[in-house]
């Protein structure tokens, strides 16, 4: 049951009790996101990061709204700063890698691919092949195993 108004009032609560309460912004953000209000989500999620400059929650979820709307590059170095802050935030690193992919910049997407499957512990190689079949880049999958 998706209750999207009931969680925006409790999280307007939460932030007219405590506006600088960021977990409560970046929450209302989401929400907001998947009302698919992503005027208000980027509002909240910029709050949040505002706050807390290194929420890297807040920064994934303004690059994944931002890309939504179709603002790649502003997606992008979103997806880069949550990286930066937690090179383990797998998510990020796949969300990234497919912002890419919608660019149609595919090396950057391989190259993507490949730190995914590393984090989760799949074989590089298995992931640059998975993704140049999706956009017909066979020679590029076979030649950088190692990087």
């Amino acid at each position: 049951m998706r209750r999207y108004e009931d969680a925006i009032k409790d999280f307007d609560l939460a932030i007219e009790i405590d506006s600088e309460y960021d977990f409560a912004l970046a929450q209302r953000g989401y929400i907001y996101h998947l009302m698919e209000r992503y005027e208000d989500a980027i509002k909240d999620f910029d709050r949040a990061i505002e706050i807390d400059s290194e929420y890297d929650f807040a920064l994934a979820r303004r690059g994944y709204t931002y890309r939504l709307m179709g603002r790649y590059e502003d997606a992008i170095k979103d997806f880069n700063r949550a990286i930066e802050i937690d090179s383990n935030y797998t998510w990020a690193i796949a969300q990234r890698g497919y912002t890419y992919r919608l660019m149609r910049r595919y090396e950057d997407a391989i190259k993507g691919a490949s730190q995914f499957c590393k984090r989760i512990g799949r074989s590089p190689l298995y992931s640059r092949v998975n993704l140049a079949n999706k956009v017909g880049l066979y020679i590029s999958a076979t030649i950088r195993e190692n990087e």
